[in-house]
């Protein structure tokens, strides 16, 4: 198993340079998804990320352009709806 996520975002927030991208890993550490975000357009990904903390997750490591987190498999998926994805969208689509 390989962690790509951090290459994976970073190459497509220069492609999709208007949006905030996010990559994840599920499983690379056991029942955990890693995730990393990237953006080009300014937002800083450290506030961006604040709302979602939870105790005992982490959530928005790194710095303003590229940050991530390592999460439970249901904390993701509820990050992913609070997002704006589709309820039926499992955090490994």
């Amino acid at each position: 198993m390989h962690q790509v996520h951090p290459l994976i975002a970073k190459v497509w927030s220069q492609r999709l340079s208007d949006y905030i991208v996010i990559a994840a890993n599920e499983d690379f550490i056991p029942g955990k998804v890693s995730f990393s975000v990237r953006t080009a357009t300014g937002i800083n990904l450290l506030d961006f990320l604040a709302e979602f903390k939870v105790e005992g997750e982490e959530i928005g490591y790194g710095h303003e352009a590229a940050a991530g987190g390592v999460v439970t498999k249901a904390q993701f998926a509820k990050l992913l709806r609070r997002l704006g994805f589709p309820e039926e969208l499992k955090a490994s689509a």
